[in-house]
């Protein structure tokens, strides 16, 4: 993958999404590789779907480089692709400022290891810490923000803050 991204080579590969039943044959144009909770992904331009889309290398089952050698469409920079993501979704959400509150010791541990390149600190009490971010406020944003349980409050915006509640009553109806 490596010699392909360097030599702007096309591969072919087989990808299983989890959504699929079988995998799918894919003619992809890499543009880089991204780390993301301990899995490994490549970013590509999809010829088929003429898009560009990610493929978990977990997933791949058969990679073969094709002769061919590709332009850029755009120049993809990895991380400016995924600036305002947590992670690797990148839905059309649009990024926005999010502004949480964790207990002073949690704060502390965030400050060490911050969830996002955006993230700054706006306000410190005896109690919280007030942080905020800027970023598209994903499926994969949330789930981390439900991996702090009751270490974290959504302060801003309102309807991420209604979109935990949300969830939290759909974990309680499932304990019942």
């Amino acid at each position: 993958i490596l010699s392909a991204i360097k030599q702007r080579r096309t591969i072919e590969l087989f990808h299983q999404a989890f959504t699929l039943a079988e995998p799918t044959r894919r003619t992809v144009n890499p543009y880089g590789l991204k780390e993301f909770k301990g899995r490994w992904y490549l970013l590509a331009y999809d010829t088929g779907k003429e898009e560009m889309r990610v493929f978990g290398l977990d997933r791949v089952s058969s990679l073969n480089m094709l002769p061919q050698v590709f332009v850029y469409k755009e120049k993809y920079n990895i991380s400016n692709y995924f600036k305002n993501s947590f992670g690797i979704v990148r839905d059309s959400i649009m990024p926005e400022r999010i502004v949480l509150s964790v207990d002073v010791l949690y704060g502390k541990y965030l400050e060490t290891r911050p969830v996002h390149h955006s993230q700054r600190l706006v306000e410190v009490n005896e109690e919280e810490c007030h942080i905020e971010l800027f970023l598209s406020p994903t499926y994969d944003f949330i789930q981390e923000l439900l991996s702090m349980f009751e270490r974290v409050r959504v302060l801003k915006p309102q309807h991420l803050k209604e979109e935990l509640l949300r969830i939290h009553r759909l974990c309680i109806e499932n304990l019942g």
